[in-house]
């Protein structure tokens, strides 16, 4: 790398210490643990990425073709129903069977032809039941979060919940805050707030001290030649990114590179400038945490997996794997049952051997799925 002809310094160096200062050691412990968050968070992006496509290229496939059957399984036993082989026992299964396949399918897609399979042999009609499992879910939302939710809003897409829910936190925050404002502030309050300012302004200070240093060098007009300017016009763009993120240890990366600084010089850093790039480098820390849980909530929800656990992205393809895989045996097993309960007398004997559960206990309700093991499908 050819050295720039301009010389600057990250700030004046002070005297190589003995040992390294506290400020010094938690500079070192933070830009340490920024390069592992950033890394995490690539891992993040590049698995969730790679599990969408494939989700979307091997499971939804098989999804698909799952659904397909358990239709035709539901008008298989439509079909039985009106048998007279079937008596009053085993046509109260039937009806169980049908109802239970057919608010799953449902709950994928909307179809007609299903409803009207659905409310005949279900007292409470399809549309009916889904306006009462909304309002059960809504209310819950509400007592989950502590407002209330619009009749218009869709408490099952978690997407507008999360937003409408974030909106009324923004909301409460801005009224707070406008009552605090309206108090009258102690002494004390007051130094807080300037002692808080000043801290902001000089961490805009640093930031900004760098970004300008950087700045001069890399001007790509100041540069006559051409494969340097269009190296310095790459650096200064990647420069202008850092600084919009306000990412202090980009921008030192960057002053590094471009300068070829040796680490010591990092190392005599004064210990006043040492606080204020530590509380930009903290913050930097919080934001990428809260990148990497923007994309792990999402995906643990999504995996119905406890809050208290902490997924990898290599799970998410075992987990896939064996979704996968257990969907082709479902669908095996359910081709097998289709063929065979042709023969009503088959369907008869297997009727004898299935048990209806129970109805769920209304705090289960939101708990048990057709996709939960204890299911019949």
């Amino acid at each position: 790398m050819t050295q720039s002809n301009t010389q600057f310094e990250l700030t004046p160096p002070v005297p190589p210490r003995a040992s390294p200062s506290k400020g010094q050691r938690r500079f070192n412990q933070l830009t340490k643990k920024i390069d592992a968050l950033k890394q995490q968070l690539r891992e993040w992006q590049e698995g969730v990425s790679a599990y969408d496509r494939a989700v979307a290229a091997d499971y939804m496939p098989l999804m698909e073709a799952f659904d397909a059957q358990r239709k035709d399984f539901a008008y298989l036993l439509d079909h039985a129903h009106d048998n007279k082989l079937f008596k009053k026992r085993d046509k109260t299964k039937l009806r169980h069977l049908i109802c239970t396949l057919v608010d799953e399918l449902l709950g994928r897609r909307d179809d007609a032809a299903l409803k009207a399979l659905h409310d005949k042999y279900s007292d409470v009609t399809f549309d009916e039941k889904n306006e009462v499992a909304g309002d059960m879910a809504k209310v819950m939302m509400e007592d989950m979060f502590g407002i209330e939710f619009p009749d218009e809003l869709d408490v099952n897409d978690p997407e507008q919940v999360r937003a409408y829910a974030q909106q009324r936190l923004d909301e409460e925050r801005a009224r707070a805050e406008s009552r605090r404002a309206k108090r009258k502030k102690s002494p004390k309050q007051l130094e807080r707030e300037q002692r808080q300012e000043a801290e902001a302004l000089n961490i805009r200070k640093s930031i900004q001290e760098v970004y300008r240093k950087l700045a001069a060098v890399l001007h790509p007009d100041r540069e006559r030649d051409e494969a340097q300017r269009q190296r310095k016009t790459e650096l200064m763009q990647r420069v202008n990114v850092a600084y919009n993120k306000k990412d202090l240890l980009q921008l030192l990366e960057l002053q590094l590179e471009v300068e070829q600084v040796d680490q010591s010089r990092v190392d005599r850093l004064p210990e006043e400038r040492l606080v204020h790039y530590n509380k930009i480098l903290n913050e930097q820390c919080k934001e990428l945490q809260s990148e990497i849980d923007a994309i792990v909530w999402p995906v643990m929800a999504r995996l119905d997996m406890p809050p208290y656990t902490r997924p990898t992205p290599a799970l998410l393809m075992t987990c896939l794997r064996d979704d996968i895989r257990g969907l082709k045996e479902s669908i095996a097993a359910l081709q097998h049952d289709i063929q065979d309960f042709q023969n009503p007398q088959r369907l008869k004997a297997w009727l004898k051997e299935y048990r209806v559960p129970p109805r769920p206990r209304l705090d289960d309700f939101f708990d048990f799925t057709l996709d939960d093991p204890r299911a019949p499908f």
